[in-house]
């Protein structure tokens, strides 16, 4: 999947999946967001992502830390975990518990898991939520 736009528009609407109930299919309930709904979404304060054709790009740090991909094999369990996504490292210990997915993040612990990360499992806000776990570049070798 590629980023069409770098910018979408704030929905106004919240929606609910419901179903299959009494044997219907599964439909979509819409609700209006209050003001004060749009306010809390805002206050989030959720960092933009930069992407270029939906590859994730490193914050604007240029002091940013490098990793041998040795560095990253050693952080490959539950406790301490680090992946690698599009040559960026991020150190993801902390998410582990919360994963939809359950230990299926684990899968490429301590390596590259661009692929896995990019599936279609995997709705689009992942790549805001991967950001706060940055840790740094990998060292090109």
């Amino acid at each position: 999947l590629e980023a069409v736009s770098d910018k979408m528009p704030l929905p106004n609407y919240a929606a609910m999946v419901v179903g299959p109930h009494h044997g219907k299919e599964t439909r979509v309930r819409y609700r209006r967001k209050s003001p004060q709904d749009i306010q809390k979404s805002l206050d989030l304060k959720i960092p933009e992502i930069r992407t270029e054709s939906s590859k994730l790009l490193p914050p604007d740090d240029k002091k940013a830390e490098e990793f041998t991909l040795e560095e990253v094999k050693k952080h490959n369990t539950e406790k301490d975990l680090w992946v690698v996504v599009d040559d960026l490292v991020f150190d993801i210990s902390e998410y582990v518990p919360q994963h939809p997915g359950g230990l299926k993040i684990l899968n490429n612990a301590g390596g590259d898991s661009t692929k896995g990360f990019k599936g279609p499992q995997h709705p689009a806000h992942v790549m805001n939520t991967i950001m706060e776990f940055y840790k740094g570049k990998l060292k090109k070798e």
